[in-house]
């Protein structure tokens, strides 16, 4: 189906930044994200993803993860580009995520962000905001990336209820 993209897998371990082997993977406990789970460890991640781009300037998406005995994620995407002429344009980039247990965990998650860019030439200027709410921060497979607009190197500032502002140029 043109303008249709579907990707789909399961993940059996990972290998972090900072090691040379292969291990089961684990939930991300950095922060105050006040997730407990009877084990430590899983050795399956299914996800699955849908996006369809309905022109050039609209995509949506539909995801689902699952950390097998950890949590289930269900995430919903807009990204939307409005040319204003001159080299200019205002993108529109809009997350939600509901994450929850799966039996072994704690995991009660919904997570909201929306990143708005305005770009001129070769420049642009950003403004996010993101937000935690439930019993727990957002959940994610230890060492990789999660998918939040506030996603940045120093932190992921998904910690349980937390509320976060970004300026980016």
């Amino acid at each position: 189906i043109d303008g249709l993209t579907f990707d789909a897998g399961r993940l059996r371990q990972v290998n972090q930044r900072d090691s040379s082997d292969y291990e089961d993977m684990s939930i991300t406990t950095v922060g105050v994200k006040n997730i407990r789970a009877r084990q430590t460890t899983s050795d399956a991640f299914d996800f699955a993803n849908l996006s369809y781009k309905w022109n050039d300037a609209l995509t949506t998406g539909y995801g689902f993860g699952r950390l097998d005995d950890f949590y289930r994620q269900h995430y919903l995407s807009l990204n939307h580009l409005l040319p204003l002429g001159d080299g200019q344009s205002l993108k529109s980039d809009l997350r939600f995520a509901r994450s929850t247990d799966e039996g072994g965990s704690n995991v009660d998650n919904k997570a909201f962000g929306a990143m708005f860019t305005y770009g001129f030439g070769g420049h642009a200027v950003g403004l996010g905001y993101q937000r935690m709410s439930g019993d727990t921060g957002f959940a994610y497979v230890n060492g990789s990336d999660a998918y939040l607009v506030n996603f940045v190197q120093i932190s992921d500032f998904a910690n349980r209820e937390e509320r976060s502002w970004q300026a980016r140029y």
